[in-house]
């Protein structure tokens, strides 16, 4: 019986439609199920246990109370010949004995910036003014301590999935047994962090009266990025990853579940409900991103044509966003593709750098880079200590190179040849997006790829980092969407047994 379900799911192929009832892997050009990303030295002592752990800022050791990653092994000539391997692997994430007074000590010692041209804002980059106020607040006013807390007011745990320790955050709800608790992966973008969600974690989990199902959050950091263990080789893409968060949501007894993304979070979502539809029980994203030629040949349009460009935005529902506002800041996404070890060396040496740098995309992503905007704080869009946090999360780490890699491994020969975004998936799926999110599709475009596209909402505020600026109004459209798709799982339930 199985023999012939994967005979008919491999049949099926042929009319680019992945079937959810199948339990076979459907076959990916290039996609390995079973790669493994870490050192290959570590193939055969691999630690699968679920560790709780902290964020700490200020360890004498290291930042993050890594546990040793050979705890459990007895035999005292294999601790000594892997002692090495341990170094290697404890430097991605060990900083000096001070790292804290190390951080505020280059901060203090700062170069002095080179002023931007009177009347420019961002014209030239990021507005030296912006950065020396951010800089000033970062070293004087920032409490490591108390936001160390803070990051730590959601449970945090780390799990080795494919030669890669995976961190992630795992929230569960406090429910009579009678509520049906139902796991949601909730998957973050570049350059952004778990921080993003730290206010939408409690408002997901929290009991309603008027639901019949509580939420349990799964929040991982994407491979590189900040807590999570960066690869060892390349090759490792979105689609790569969606197996990685696949094996985590299996360890932690999760073979049903919903899956929410932005950004990069989105292409690792999507990969989930086009490799494994018979898993994900409905897809929800604040920014769908399709790679397939017909999907963006609006946005290519508009980097040759402007005026042509904005006319096709226009039907793509971009509300707020010009041409003009990509072809001004995407220059970042082709070098990050192409040289994100160059720049990374650069940003992984200095605060100030890798502060500019960050916050010019925080600016980009609510088009406070425009020249109509100068003036504009961001701080008065999102927290200005939940934007540090990220920064200094990724300065902790040493993983700014590590999470740029991305860039390399999503906008290359070998993602494109998987063509994972011409393969529609029967996955329930639910759009939100923001009046000034930096890409957009029309619905016609969305239902070629989630033909059991439920909803597709349109704002007329907020921009790329929408949980962060809007969490309550985030938590209640994800809210919303998974009701809808029970909803819909129990309708479609009820047609087939007729």
């Amino acid at each position: 019986m199985k023999i012939s379900k994967c005979l008919l799911f491999l049949s099926a192929i042929t009319i680019v439609f992945s079937d959810p009832s199948s339990d076979c892997l459907l076959p990916i050009p290039g996609l390995n199920y079973d790669a493994w990303w870490g050192p290959e030295e570590l193939r055969e002592l691999q630690d699968t246990s679920i560790r709780p752990f902290q964020v700490n800022f200020t360890n004498e050791t290291s930042p993050y109370n890594l546990p040793h990653p050979f705890a459990t092994i007895t035999d005292e000539l294999a601790v000594i010949a892997l002692n090495h391997i341990t170094e290697r692997i404890l430097s991605q994430y060990t900083t000096s004995p001070q790292m804290t007074l190390d951080l505020l000590y280059r901060l203090k010692h700062r170069r002095q910036l080179i002023p931007s041209l009177e009347g420019v804002w961002f014209e030239y980059g990021i507005n030296s003014d912006v950065v020396e106020e951010w800089l000033t607040y970062w070293e004087n006013d920032y409490n490591f301590k108390y936001r160390e807390k803070v990051l730590n007011s959601v449970p945090h745990y780390k799990t080795n999935v494919q030669g890669l320790d995976i961190h992630f955050v795992w929230a569960k709800p406090q429910v009579l047994d009678h509520i049906q608790v139902v796991p949601l992966l909730l998957l973050n973008g570049w350059p952004s962090s778990f921080v993003e969600f730290l206010e939408v974690i409690p408002r997901l989990v929290a009991p309603d009266a008027h639901r019949e199902f509580a939420v349990e959050v799964i929040s991982p950091s994407l491979p590189g990025f900040t807590l999570s263990e960066g690869t060892t080789r390349p090759g490792l893409s979105a689609v790569d990853m969606a197996v990685i968060f696949r094996n985590l949501m299996h360890r932690l007894g999760h073979h049903e579940y919903y899956v929410q993304g932005g950004d990069f979070g989105s292409m690792v979502a999507n990969g989930l409900a086009t490799l494994f539809p018979q898993e994900v029980l409905g897809y929800h994203t604040n920014l769908p991103y399709l790679l397939s030629l017909p999907a963006r040949l609006p946005s290519l349009a508009s980097l040759l044509i402007p005026d042509m460009g904005n006319s096709i935005y226009a039907g793509n529902n971009t509300k707020g966003r010009t041409s003009e506002d990509n072809i001004q800041q995407l220059a970042y996404l082709y070098y990050q593709s192409t040289k994100s070890d160059t720049l990374g060396m650069a940003l992984n040496e200095s605060p100030t750098g890798l502060l500019a740098y960050l916050l010019e995309k925080f600016h980009f992503g609510s088009v406070l880079d425009r020249r109509e905007n100068a003036g504009a704080r961001l701080d008065s869009i999102m927290p200005r200590d939940k934007v540090l946090d990220t920064i200094t999360l990724y300065w902790m780490t040493r993983s700014i190179t590590t999470s740029m890699r991305i860039y390399a491994e999503v906008f290359n020969r070998r993602t494109f040849a998987m063509n994972i975004d011409e393969i529609r998936t029967p996955v329930p799926t639910w759009v939100l997006e923001a009046k000034y999110e930096i890409s957009g599709f029309s619905t016609g475009t969305l239902q070629n790829k989630y033909p059991n596209l439920i909803q597709h909402r349109t704002l007329e505020y907020g921009g790329h980092f929408l949980p962060i600026e809007l969490p309550e109004m985030f938590s209640n459209d994800v809210l919303d969407a998974i009701t809808a798709f029970r909803s819909w799982h129990i309708r479609n339930k009820r047609r087939n047994e007729l």
